[in-house]
């Protein structure tokens, strides 16, 4: 976790939130679980850029704190 400041809010770095998804599905129940069992999950990110404010923290991730940076605002 990165603390970067910026003015007076203190930016936090996040992880990207992911959602796991069943790589191949089936229209049968049975079949579909076994489909489960050989083949799993992908984590498929939520959203490329997450941002939150709490009070005077903004947390968010990588590529905002990038996209902050390229505007020229100077974390």
């Amino acid at each position: 976790m990165t603390t970067h400041y910026l003015g007076g809010i203190r930016i936090i770095e996040i992880q990207p939130h992911v959602d796991y998804v069943q790589r191949r599905r089936h229209r049968r129940a049975r079949i579909d679980k076994k489909w489960r069992k050989r083949y799993g999950y992908a984590a498929v990110p939520r959203s490329p850029g997450e941002a939150y404010v709490v009070g005077n923290t903004l947390f968010c991730t990588r590529e905002v704190i990038d996209a902050i940076k390229r505007e020229g605002y100077g974390i």
